[in-house]
């Protein structure tokens, strides 16, 4: 059978990159001064940092829309016999309600499997690819969503805001003890049931080695795919992370850097980083 894979610009792949992998997507609009911008086309994540740099009125993200979902949807069912759709945590966004709806408009139940990721960015993008390179092996839906499955639950995913001023405009946080604990020490997060979760607070020279030792603690022994994401463009910065957990003490078999886009970058701010792990999948596919 072939499958193939959907997924939502909040995965922060590179259109470029989805295209290569022949990966269908939908994407979310971001509106600036009351004009919708379509996420990573439009708008791409170096443009809406600019403008975060210069604004005093965060932009806003609205979700994929149903009828987004029905054009892709139908128009990738005429290359693939069955597609998996793969979106952003159903807590962070509205966007796989209407995967759900242009299913059911379309009639494609028998069709179309949509799955909640759970997470975003990195660690969406991570299953994405994953998925997609089984789907071009053949391998049947019930092996995918096995890997998919096995990859959530073998994942870490770390948050590191460069300011809490962005954080402090969230109305999920702005009301939360979270924002008066920093005490102008840098917060680490992580992500649970959609929602950012405190870890520590650090002074900043401490925060690699906070996520390198939490990585090797929980991974030792297991080889892991490893990927960064970064808030801006600042080479020094994202070499400076890669080799620190090149040394680290970890077994990454397979690591990719991306750019921070637009959903999780307006809840983080510019110069953030999130760095994301999972255990390779290897012999395990064989079930």
């Amino acid at each position: 059978m072939s499958i193939g894979i959907v997924t939502d610009t909040a995965a922060d792949l590179a259109i470029r990159t989805m295209l290569e992998h022949g990966i269908a997507y939908v994407n979310h609009s971001i509106v600036v001064d009351n004009l919708a911008r379509r996420d990573w086309r439009d708008l791409d994540p170096d443009k809406l940092y600019a403008i975060l740099q210069n604004t005093q009125t965060p932009p806003q993200l609205r979700p994929a829309s149903k009828n987004d979902f029905k054009t892709v949807y139908s128009n990738f069912l005429e290359q693939h016999q069955h597609l998996i759709s793969i979106h952003v945590s159903n807590q962070m966004s509205g966007t796989i309600k209407h995967a759900f709806a242009a299913r059911k408009e379309l009639r494609f139940e028998d069709r179309v499997t949509i799955v909640d990721s759970k997470t975003i960015s990195i660690a969406l993008a991570e299953i994405v690819l994953e998925a997609n390179k089984l789907a071009k092996q053949d391998e049947p839906i019930e092996q995918i969503l096995w890997a998919i499955e096995h990859i959530q639950h073998s994942s870490s995913l770390y948050f590191v805001p460069d300011s809490i001023k962005w954080l402090a405009n969230r109305k999920s946080t702005k009301s939360s003890s979270i924002i008066d604990s920093f005490q102008g020490q840098c917060p680490v997060f992580n992500l649970s049931n959609g929602k950012l979760q405190k870890l520590a607070n650090l002074h900043k020279s401490q925060v690699k080695e906070y996520i390198s030792k939490s990585l090797v603690a929980e991974y030792t022994d297991k080889p892991i795919h490893f990927a960064l994401a970064y808030a801006g463009d600042d080479r020094a910065v994202i070499e400076g992370l890669k080799r620190h957990f090149e040394f680290s003490g970890l077994e990454i078999i397979r690591a990719r850097t991306q750019k921070m886009g637009s959903l999780l970058g307006l809840m983080l701010g510019p110069k953030s980083i999130s760095v994301y792990a999972h255990k390779s999948l290897g012999a395990c596919l064989k079930f």
